[in-house]
């Protein structure tokens, strides 16, 4: 079983999470039911949102699929410590709440200059 890779990077504006549908779209267009490529651009949008509202800098965004599963991992520098929890310490916006109802896994993966929205 062979995995397509794709990278896109994405100024932090209002239309990061548009370019990212459409990148989607190119890139998915036809393998998957149009209904699960509807939610999955609705879970990145919502990703790429946050990012930008709460990242700095550019956004690194990589596309990993096959035929048993898609990953889409969002990349930021931002302030490690301003990343998402869901234990209750924090209250979570709008974006996180879509990621929670449409998103099979998600998580946030720490580091020391980046934090990663997968």
């Amino acid at each position: 079983m062979s995995t397509a890779n794709h990278t896109l990077v994405l100024a932090p504006d209002a239309c990061a999470p548009g370019a990212l549908r459409r990148r989607l779209a190119q890139v998915l267009g036809g393998g998957i039911h149009d209904d699960a490529l509807a939610r999955l651009q609705v879970v990145c949008s919502a990703l790429v949102s946050n990012a930008t509202l709460h990242g700095d800098g550019p956004l690194t965004v990589a596309i990993e699929h096959d035929p048993e599963r898609i990953r889409v991992s969002v990349v930021h520098r931002g302030d490690p410590t301003r990343a998402l929890r869901l234990d209750g310490t924090k209250t979570v916006g709008p974006s996180v709440q879509i990621v929670n109802r449409r998103a099979c896994r998600w998580g946030v993966r720490e580091g020391t200059s980046q934090v990663r929205c997968v």
